[in-house]
């Protein structure tokens, strides 16, 4: 056997020693992959069933006392706040974020919080988990509350412009 022949056997054994532990590391990998995809799994079944319980939690709180925790002054929001209100008051189903981003000109973060101000005060704005992410309602017994009881103080200005943009919407 030359001394190539040797080279050779050598460049082999090491070549599939390499090759074997690449292996390994690829088996490792691929389940590391795996308990990761499982676990956002596991993650995204929570979060549905945090939003399903927030929303029973709305539920209940409304039952409980309705009208009562809203006989004082009306509540007094902010222009934007106003708007955003009257973009789920108005919304025959609920939105997303992005949906509110384009009918107000907003970005997505002042939405959020926006939404989460709305809730401060009190108004039962419903979280529902869809495939596109969280959409936002109003709780249909609020909104008839509001329509009865005009709980939440709104600019006559403000709420033309959007029944305007809702009008040229749906023409």
């Amino acid at each position: 056997m030359g001394e190539l022949d040797k080279v050779k056997k050598n460049l082999h054994a090491s070549f599939h020693k390499i090759k074997e532990e690449l292996d390994v590391h690829l088996d490792s990998i691929n389940q590391n992959t795996s308990e990761i995809i499982s676990t956002i799994e596991a993650l995204n079944e929570l979060d549905q069933k945090i939003g399903k319980l927030s929303e029973r939690m709305d539920a209940i709180e409304i039952l409980l006392s309705p009208g009562d925790r809203f006989e004082n002054e009306p509540i007094t929001l902010s222009i934007r706040e106003q708007e955003i209100f009257l973009a789920l008051y108005s919304a025959e189903k609920p939105l997303l974020a992005t949906d509110i981003c384009l009918e107000l000109g907003l970005a997505e973060d002042a939405i959020t919080s926006y939404l989460y101000s709305l809730v401060k005060y009190g108004i039962p704005v419903i979280r529902l988990p869809s495939s596109e992410g969280i959409r936002y309602a109003l709780d249909e017994q609020f909104k008839q509350l509001q329509a009865h009881k005009h709980i939440v103080a709104i600019d006559q200005k403000i709420a033309k412009e959007i029944l305007n943009k809702d009008a040229r919407k749906n023409n």
